[in-house]
């Protein structure tokens, strides 16, 4: 997809963030499709709920023209001050090093390593440079002004009063229930906290669920279909929004068929 603006043949930064996130949310929607097609179900609802948190940040992003500049700088900043502080812990000499070194001798596998983490300065600058730039530099002050001594990069979307949690950005966004419903369920997965999945009754006596269990595949399916679905309508309708009727023409010839035998009775994605 191309994104006319003021120097053509220059990226517009501008429009990295919803672009980016979108090609994370399509990377994620791709391993979903070959998990599944090997009937792995559970294996892909890590890959749905990373697709969830894309979809929600684009939408917070593009959400807003008034904010759109300083969301979508956020976002990119928030990444960047993130690998510094990694920097900052591979770097001999740096508080941050000395605590991270006691940490290695304590860890079984890290404590054998020899491997040289120890980054050159000009990854460094590069960062530094990217982040001085005047948007740049805007949204990672904001950041930096939200961080807490000791504490890690806030979360992109919690500047100007922004949402405070991801359940916070769900609801911004009009995704309340998902979060509630979805997205919760998907992270016990993620923290291996998912147990009545794993752990059920059956015919009066408790068993463990079959392995690999495929009876997922049908749900994640549905649900894949959904997100990535929305995320394409979001960013076609805000980057081609002159070309709305070709994406429902692409879904009744490629999509409807599919998703018509694994949606649940009166589920619809067209208006």
């Amino acid at each position: 997809m191309q994104v006319g603006h003021d120097n053509p043949g220059e990226p517009a930064d501008v429009h990295l963030a919803a672009l980016i996130a979108f090609h994370q949310l399509l990377e994620m929607l791709d391993s979903v499709n070959t998990l599944l097609s090997a009937g792995r179900g559970v294996g892909a609802r890590p890959a749905l709920r990373s697709m969830f948190e894309a979809l929600i940040s684009i939408e917070y992003i593009l959400r807003d023209p008034a904010q759109f500049t300083e969301r979508a700088f956020a976002f990119l900043a928030a990444d960047l001050l993130q690998r510094l502080d990694v920097i900052e812990m591979v770097t001999p000499g740096t508080p941050e090093y000395a605590g991270l070194d006691k940490v290695r001798e304590a860890d079984e596998v890290a404590s054998k390593s020899k491997i040289d983490l120890v980054p050159g300065l000009g990854l460094r600058n590069q960062l530094e440079r990217v982040l001085a730039k005047p948007n740049w530099k805007v949204a990672a002050d904001k950041l930096r002004a939200l961080r807490k001594p000791g504490r890690p990069v806030p979360a992109w979307y919690k500047i100007d009063g922004g949402p405070q949690s991801i359940g916070a950005l769900a609801r911004a966004v009009g995704r309340g229930y998902q979060y509630a419903f979805i997205y919760r369920d998907l992270s016990a997965t993620v923290h291996a906290l998912d147990h009545t999945r794993v752990f059920r009754k059956s015919a009066g006596e408790f068993g463990f669920s079959r392995f690999p269990d495929s009876n997922a595949v049908k749900e994640c399916y549905r649900l894949a279909i959904i997100l990535g679905f929305m995320a394409c309508k979001t960013v076609l309708f805000h980057y081609r929004g002159d070309e709305r009727q070709f994406i429902w023409r692409w879904y009744r010839d490629e999509i409807k068929a599919g998703f018509d035998s694994v949606r649940t009775p009166g589920q619809q994605l067209e208006p």
